[in-house]
């Protein structure tokens, strides 16, 4: 039924398919969700996956669930507060990894207990809130869900969303939840079974966007050299070169760092980001009075693990 070669192998899912990162959500570089957390609206959790809510509180939660007699992981959101407004998951998608004017399909599995959530996306063939024709069933079993999307006329990143939502506010009540599994998005107008990836090349897939130097249970040492009495630079290699030019934040207080010269071991007074490119960084560390030598070299590190660097270039 294909008419081209290219149609041939979208039909048959041949080749890397799944343009969406960390469907299966494995991947959890910022830290435990495996309880709810509350996050505000667009604050990303789960790798590359953000919340989106308005007029309600909701949660965030990395889970367990056997689908089909198999273990898998999901993701969930559910409402915290009752009220008019929307909340569900979404993946903001570089317009680059979608050639545009091709068909697209989003698949994967979802279970809820509230009605009107959609498969939705925006800015894809130049519009915004389109949502799919039938509302997922609210009956708290897990649902097969695919929807083929025409590209053409996209300009701008798209995000697709599962969301309690129906062309305006609905009604959201303190418990209704979201949950999705094994979520895909991939070229042609046939959806096929869930690409598994390796861990190795899903993680590396999500640091293109957010990595991370340290945290529960990892340790870093970088090394620098000392431009003053008070003042050293510590540049590093990033994991995965990165979409943009990254900010930085720590995490922590100064007194979970330690930087270590030929005068010994002492705490910084801050550490700040001094130059950043998608594939290299610096970050500066004041010091306390006279505690450097210029030219010296100088060995920066955590000594908890509440201490920790953080590289973001999400969308």
């Amino acid at each position: 039924r294909a008419e081209t070669p290219q149609e041939q192998f979208q039909l048959i899912g041949a080749g890397r398919r799944n343009i969406f990162i960390n469907g299966d959500f494995r991947i959890s570089q910022r830290g435990s969700y495996t309880t709810a957390t509350s996050t505000s609206s667009e604050t990303y959790a789960l790798d590359r996956w953000a919340n989106y809510l308005s007029g309600v509180g909701a949660t965030f939660q990395q889970k367990d669930a056997t689908i089909n007699g198999v273990a898998r992981k999901c993701l969930r959101m559910a409402a915290t507060s009752s009220a008019s407004g929307y909340f569900g998951p979404i993946q903001k998608v570089e317009l680059t990894n979608i050639p545009v004017g091709s068909m697209v399909t989003m698949s994967g599995y979802v279970r809820t207990n509230t009605s009107n959530v959609y498969f939705r996306h925006d800015y894809v063939g130049g519009v915004t809130g389109i949502q799919a024709p039938n509302a997922i069933t609210a009956d708290e079993n897990w649902q097969y869900i695919t929807w083929t999307i025409d590209t053409k006329g996209t300009t701008t990143n798209p995000i697709f969303q599962v969301l309690a939502y129906n062309y305006g506010n609905i009604a959201v009540t303190s418990g209704n939840y979201i949950e999705i599994a094994d979520m895909q998005l991939e070229l042609g107008k046939v959806a096929t079974p869930f690409e598994h990836r390796s861990y190795g090349e899903e993680l590396a897939s999500c640091q293109r966007y957010y990595q991370r130097y340290g945290g529960t249970d990892n340790y870093f040492m970088l090394v620098g050299n000392a431009a003053g009495a008070t003042l050293a630079y510590i540049p590093t290699t990033l994991q995965t070169r990165m979409r943009a030019a990254p900010t930085f934040s720590t995490t922590g207080t100064m007194s979970d760092y330690r930087y270590q010269s030929k005068s010994g071991d002492v705490t910084p007074n801050a550490i700040a980001l001094d130059q950043a490119m998608e594939d290299c960084v610096a970050v500066a560390v004041t010091t306390a009075s006279n505690a450097l030598t210029a030219g010296h070299a100088v060995r920066l590190f955590n000594i908890t693990n509440a201490g920790y660097f953080a590289f973001d270039a999400e969308l």
